[in-house]
């Protein structure tokens, strides 16, 4: 287990990951294919592994572009 130090340190950037299971859902897929394409099984440059890349890359920006928001507003 990490201690308090490790736990707090600042320029340690939080991340959040989203699941497959969000990204299968969006891009009309399976799980599979988005852990294949994650993990460079699988090419993602046409088809579905494209859509998958895609999305991947739109949710990825999304979310860290919220996070950011929510701590600049919480700093005030």
């Amino acid at each position: 287990m990490k201690n308090q130090n490790e736990m707090y340190q600042k320029g340690k950037k939080a991340e959040i990951v989203i699941p497959a299971a969000v990204t299968a859902d969006i891009v009309g897929c399976s799980e599979s294919l988005v852990k294949q394409v994650r993990t460079g099984e699988r090419k993602a440059d046409k088809g579905a592994g494209a859509k998958v890349a895609m999305v991947d890359d739109l949710l990825n920006t999304g979310t860290n572009a919220l996070l950011e928001h929510v701590k600049n507003v919480v700093k005030f």
